[in-house]
């Protein structure tokens, strides 16, 4: 066979297979750039997932601080003096005197402080009393504690007998405590 007859007879295969390759090398460059944005596609889906993770623990959080804010808030002066006077009827303390003192205001709470006078047979029952107070629901600080001394003791003085009956006397305390009301 002359060549001429061949490439008449192949001209067509080799046409065929030049198109053939082009529409390969076509369908490549497509395959990259589809597979280029699922990449894309994938990599915004891993930072929503991520997002609304967060969100969801901004959620619990938010959650929290609602719940935080009505403990806080549940609080009114006259439950807020209940609440001290049983504490200390449980504690064995009595209560000489009970005075609110000025609040402190700011931004996001304000602060109300009571200045207690008790007094008490002995330490322990004070310490029991501070105690039950900073142990409370209500959510008290002692910000102050000032122990006043008998006004039967004379320092320098104290004999057996003295110690005996200073033991024996009442003790009187002075205390500040603080509680906080959330704003909104």
């Amino acid at each position: 066979m002359e060549p001429i007859t061949l490439i008449n007879k192949h001209k067509n295969l080799g046409l065929n297979i030049g198109i053939i390759i082009v529409a390969l090398f076509i369908a490549n460059s497509i395959f990259k750039s589809q597979n280029a944005g699922l990449e894309v596609l994938k990599k915004e889906k891993d930072a929503e997932a991520e997002k609304n993770e967060m969100l969801s623990k901004i959620g619990s959080l938010e959650k929290k601080i609602v719940s935080y804010k009505e403990l806080y808030n549940k609080k009114e002066a006259s439950s807020v003096i209940e609440n001290i006077d049983n504490l200390a009827q449980e504690s064995g303390v009595k209560i000489v005197s009970m005075n609110p003192e000025p609040e402190v205001a700011s931004s996001l709470y304000n602060k109300y402080y009571f200045r207690l006078v008790v007094s008490a047979s002995g330490y322990h029952q004070i310490g029991g009393f501070i105690s039950a107070i900073e142990n409370s629901e209500d959510i008290f600080a002692v910000e102050e504690v000032e122990i006043k001394p008998s006004p039967q003791e004379s320092p320098g003085t104290q004999t057996t007998q003295g110690m005996q009956k200073a033991q024996e006397e009442p003790v009187v305390v002075q205390i500040l405590l603080s509680t906080i009301l959330v704003k909104g």
